[in-house]
């Protein structure tokens, strides 16, 4: 019976033991005016937000938190209760601090002392300054040219203090693929704090709202401060529209348009104008029908100036049919074909002297 007593109050007396909470100290937010946390600029206003418990102690007040940096210490502007575990009570201390011209990484320990002025804990952080913009180091989308889902390759480092070093910093905040000319952003890709040294390849599907384009495709970085990178561009084109085949017509030895023949007939190159933003891989004719020979059904073209290709070696009198079969394919697979035609007139006059003005100026 005594022993069952005995079992009994030692059972009662660890239940109703009050729970004291450990001595703690801890830095909750460490940041500037950006609040960037474990980062500040040069020039910045510094918050520091401590949490500090002593058990059996109700009062913590400013002096017995100490915030030290590079030898100098100094004390929070205020500390107040925040939060009560039965008779011990955590502290919310909050230190300010002005920077100038500050760099590198800053150092600091943060001190908790008793009412005897006993140092019962201590904890230490670093504060990184961060002035450079981050720096997009390779930028590519592969292939240039596409129909459907290209890949974006992109390697980008962020810094702090020194321009090269990707030891610390406040972290790429967002990578922005835009449109040069519009300006549109096409791609956003977000990433956390503290990421200074990052190479991504991801999938990329052109969404513009345009069948096809060409367009000064953009990367620039930007840092959880603000701070940008300088842009890297590149070429690009979104292709899913089939090349447009838009007129046929006859053109001179130096390739320019022909719109009358002599009588007597004349040497000519046919011309086809073919718009594509895709380069154009292959673009035959049926122009057997202007010069009668079954050798050119199906005829590659000699030669091209910008989005018009010709065929060269045709003598045409009035009256010939000026009408040809052309199929076009582009590099990406685009194709077309189409039936086109030209009216051609004759003209035997000579080109004549209406006036002649001679003006003769003395020096």
């Amino acid at each position: 019976m005594l022993l069952r007593f005995a079992v009994f109050f030692v059972v009662f007396l660890v239940i109703t033991l009050p729970v004291c909470a450990a001595q703690s100290l801890e830095i909750k937010s460490f940041s500037g005016k950006d609040n960037v946390q474990g980062y500040a600029r040069p020039d910045d206003g510094v918050r520091i937000v401590i949490s500090a418990l002593i058990p059996r102690d109700l009062v913590i007040s400013v002096s017995q938190v100490q915030v030290c940096r590079a030898g100098l210490c100094s004390f929070p502007e205020s500390c107040v209760p925040d939060v009560s575990y039965g008779r011990d009570v955590m502290y919310t201390c909050v230190f300010r601090e002005s920077l100038r011209d500050a760099g590198g990484i800053l150092h600091y320990s943060v001190k908790l002392f008793d009412d005897d002025r006993n140092l019962v804990r201590e904890v230490f952080a670093e504060l990184g300054i961060d002035f450079l913009p981050p720096r997009i180091l390779k930028f590519d989308v592969l292939p240039r040219a596409a129909k459907d889902a290209a890949v974006i390759d992109v390697d980008v480092q962020d810094y702090g203090s020194a321009r090269g070093d990707a030891g610390y910093c406040s972290g790429v905040m967002r990578l922005d693929f835009y449109d040069e000319e519009s300006g549109n952003v096409l791609l956003a890709k977000e990433f956390s704090p503290g990421l200074c040294d990052i190479s991504e390849r991801f999938a990329y599907l052109h969404e513009s709202g345009s069948k096809s384009e060409r367009i000064s495709f953009c990367a620039r970085a930007v840092d959880f401060f603000g701070q940008e990178s300088s842009p890297e561009c590149v070429d690009f084109v979104f292709d899913a529209e089939a090349p447009v085949i838009s007129g046929i017509g006859f053109a001179d030895r130096d390739g320019n348009p022909l719109s009358h023949v002599p009588s007597s007939g004349m040497d000519v190159a046919v011309f086809v104008d073919i718009d594509d933003v895709s380069v154009l891989q292959s673009v035959t004719a049926d122009l057997s029908g202007i010069s009668g020979s079954p050798a050119d059904k199906s005829r590659k073209f000699d030669y091209m100036q910008d989005n018009r290709f010709y065929w060269s070696g045709f003598y045409v009198n009035p009256g010939v049919v000026c009408s040809a079969d052309v199929y076009a394919v582009d590099a990406l697979g685009n194709s077309a074909s189409a039936s086109v035609s030209c009216d051609i007139g004759v003209d035997d006059a000579a080109i004549q002297l209406v006036s002649l003005t001679i003006v003769i100026v003395s020096g």
